[in-house]
């Protein structure tokens, strides 16, 4: 009866084991990404222009505007998570110029939210930050493991003919792409 006994508690413990790691993932999201073989890597379009009156020119790309990005970044995990950012900058097409930038690695805490405006990604660029009114491209987030992702659009008119056409807010959940250590890319 004692082997029987034993097996039983055995059984509990594993029961009871098994029915923890379930609800601390239910509650806390996924499990750390311990084996290191994927990357989350969120992408997102920033616009930080002043775009004045234009130009007689038909190749400018906005119209009389200030444009503003801001990337919210959520760490929704019990457990702290490192998170590497790069920005990019866009160039036309006919004076093209090498993509590389800065990057930042920041730690979220448990729970922390951060924003990244276009100050911040003007320095990840390396630029003046004082001067953050005439940058394009794109800003990514590589993560361990999955963040909630969103990117706020702002543009306030400038027009000359009618400066009370009024404020365009936009915002878009960023979606990861699944980046795998053998090279594949799954979009989620």
């Amino acid at each position: 009866m004692g082997r029987k006994t034993m097996k039983n508690k055995i059984l509990v413990r594993a029961l009871v084991l098994g029915l923890l790691s379930l609800v601390s993932t239910t509650l806390f999201g996924q499990v750390e990404n311990v084996d290191n073989t994927r990357t989350f890597a969120y992408s997102a379009k920033y616009v930080c222009k002043d775009a004045g009156v234009p130009a007689t020119d038909a190749g400018r790309a906005f119209t009389p505007a200030v444009y503003r990005t801001v990337v919210n970044l959520h760490n929704l995990h019990a457990r702290p998570v490192t998170i590497v950012i790069r920005a990019v900058e866009a160039h036309q097409i006919k004076n093209p110029v090498p993509g590389a930038s800065g990057r930042i690695e920041k730690t979220l805490a448990p729970g922390q939210a951060v924003f990244l405006g276009c100050r911040m990604i003007q320095e990840i660029l390396g630029a003046n930050p004082d001067h953050p009114d005439k940058i394009d491209g794109f800003l990514t987030v590589a993560s361990p493991r999955r963040l909630d992702a969103a990117a706020v659009y702002t543009a306030v008119n400038r027009s000359p003919i009618d400066p009370n056409d009024g404020v365009s807010i936009d915002v878009e959940r960023l979606r990861p792409k699944i980046l795998w250590r053998d090279g594949r890319v799954d979009e989620e």
